[in-house]
């Protein structure tokens, strides 16, 4: 179950995410940042199938999904009273525009981790056990034979 192609795609992307946002907003992150960073990485990739485009046209197409997407997420939730999960100073707090040449790279690279990802889930189908039945069938010469 922890191998579905949906659980990967989601933990990586989410685990990337936390590990891209500590070098801009130190350690301090929440665990919630992991679902937020795997449901946009989610998001993105939909997006990375459907463009079709030059690299860097394509970057700036993620780029304002990004931005949409925080602003949506973080609105989200103040909307529903729970403690904001950032506080920025720009753009109604929700987003920072002078990261976006950093997102921009961000953008520009996410076929890479796309990629990356299906290799990584490549490699655990390679690896993942036998069904049940097939494991009995394949041990069936231990059983006693009726004669």
């Amino acid at each position: 179950m922890l191998r579905s192609p949906l659980t990967v795609r989601f933990s990586g992307y989410g685990l990337l995410g936390v590990l891209l946002q500590v070098p801009f907003s130190g350690p301090a992150t929440s665990l919630w940042m992991v679902a937020v960073y795997g449901a946009g990485g989610m998001v993105l990739e939909g997006l990375d199938v459907l463009l079709r485009l030059p690299v860097a046209i394509r970057a700036l197409g993620l780029v304002a999904a990004i931005y949409a997407l925080g602003t949506a997420v973080g609105w989200a939730v103040v909307e529903v009273g729970a403690e904001p999960l950032w506080q920025l100073p720009a753009a109604g707090g929700y987003v920072r525009l002078d990261l976006a040449p950093a997102w921009f790279l961000v953008a520009a690279g996410f076929r890479f981790v796309r990629h990356g990802l299906d290799r990584v889930q490549a490699m655990l189908d390679r690896t993942q056990p036998a069904e049940p039945e097939q494991a009995s069938a394949s041990l069936a010469f231990l059983l006693p034979h009726e004669r």
